[in-house]
């Protein structure tokens, strides 16, 4: 391997159930999305009339849309849960 995005490259030929690997279980509780979906976050200068200064957007290339309004920037994550959740 000539080059990697990863800090260090761990191989794990030679352990034997020493380290574990990162859980993906909260992964697998929601259901995937078989299209592109791009995101972007969006910050005011001023607080709207309910208090939100952000809004996290969501699109996909077949114009389908959400807005999600969050009261500071440090929030937005919490958005894509929402995204997942709703039906």
């Amino acid at each position: 391997m000539d080059k990697t995005t990863q800090l260090t490259v761990r191989n794990f030929t030679e352990t034997m159930g020493g380290r574990r690997s990162k859980p993906i279980h909260y992964q697998l509780k929601y259901r995937r999305l078989r299209c592109e979906m791009f995101v972007d976050v969006y910050k005011a200068k001023c607080k709207s009339l309910r208090g939100n200064r952000v809004a996290t957007v969501y699109c996909t290339p077949f114009h389908w849309i959400r807005f999600d309004p969050t009261p500071e920037e440090r929030e937005a994550h919490k958005t894509l849960d929402s995204l997942c959740t709703d039906s």
